[in-house]
């Protein structure tokens, strides 16, 4: 009953109502701008322990990133949140790339091929290569060892299990071609410098 009158009150006194309001506004502003100058101080942080990066590169957060020193990054490349990195292989991403959120990229597997169950201990590495002008999907798993062709596209949800042919399209689980992007109309577009300006 005194938790009815409470709310009773505060929704009859309109200067608590408005006082609330703005509470909240302030607080959540406040709120706001701590987390970006945490996620702005982290993606810094990051980019300074890459291996090599070009200009304009965005890491947001949250994401994990294993072994930032083995990354090679081009220019003008955005890679979305909640992606997990596992680099200890190796890892090269071109530049005028979009990788969106979810993405999932090893760099490594377990030897199975050894005298005990279910694999040794030791690590067998794979680098993964994902060329120029290249746009993944959300949600996208790719394998160690995989060579991402240029100008290709992943889309949503797919599974890299081999190697991606310049220009392809491809989708699935595993991952299989689509279809072509248009050769002329890429080569035009390249040729003419008509990149999308990430992370604006």
């Amino acid at each position: 009953m005194k938790l009815f009158n409470l709310f009773n009150l505060f929704y009859r006194n309109r200067f608590l109502r408005v006082t609330w309001r703005y509470f909240n506004e302030v607080y959540f502003w406040v709120e706001n701008k701590i987390l970006s100058y945490y996620r702005l101080m982290k993606n810094d942080l990051l980019v300074s322990n890459l291996k090599s990066v070009g200009t304009n590169v965005r890491i947001s957060q949250p994401t994990n990133i294993s072994h930032p020193e083995k990354i090679i990054i081009g220019s003008n490349v955005y890679l979305g949140p909640d992606c997990f990195i596992s680099a200890e292989g190796g890892l090269t991403i071109g530049s005028n790339c979009s990788l969106s959120g979810g993405l999932l990229i090893y760099t490594w597997n377990h030897d199975y091929n050894k005298e005990i169950l279910p694999f040794g201990k030791e690590k067998v590495h794979k680098p993964v290569i994902i060329k120029d002008n290249v746009w993944i999907g959300s949600r996208v798993s790719i394998v160690p060892g995989v060579t991402i062709g240029e100008g290709s596209i992943i889309g949503l949800g797919s599974v890299v299990t081999k190697d991606v042919l310049d220009l392809a399209i491809i989708g699935g689980n595993p991952a299989k071609v689509i279809k072509f992007r248009d050769k002329k109309q890429y080569e035009k577009l390249k040729n003419n410098n008509k990149f999308l300006v990430l992370n604006k």
